[in-house]
């Protein structure tokens, strides 16, 4: 089941998030996934949010196991964890502006 999904036009790539934590990415120019665009065991629990974050190629994954990933693009390759939520990571927001990543969460924080 997936959970949450993110297009990234520059790559022209779809981006899924799943209740197991399973991150895909699917390739809109041949409609084709394969088991090299799928990450397992990062996130133990759903994906709750993806956002890309184009000016350094990379997206960020929010987790209902407290956990935000920032994941390179290319290479689908976690570069960051960020620890921010105790009860789940719920939502992601990007400001180009200030080139800041802000997460909200279950525990009722939101983080900068």
């Amino acid at each position: 089941v997936q959970t949450s999904l993110e297009y990234e036009p520059q790559s022209r790539c779809l981006f899924s998030g799943g209740i197991d934590g399973t991150l895909c990415r699917w390739s809109l120019g041949s409609l084709e996934h394969s088991l090299a665009d799928t990450r397992k065991g990062h996130h133990k629990q759903a994906i709750n949010d993806l956002i890309a974050i184009n000016d350094i190629d990379m997206l960020a994954s929010a987790s209902s196991d407290g956990s935000i990933l920032m994941w390179d693009l290319e290479l689908m390759k976690p570069m960051r964890t960020f620890r921010a939520h105790k009860k789940g990571a719920h939502k992601l927001a990007y400001s180009d502006d200030y080139r800041l990543l802000l997460s909200s969460g279950l525990d009722q924080e939101a983080c900068v």
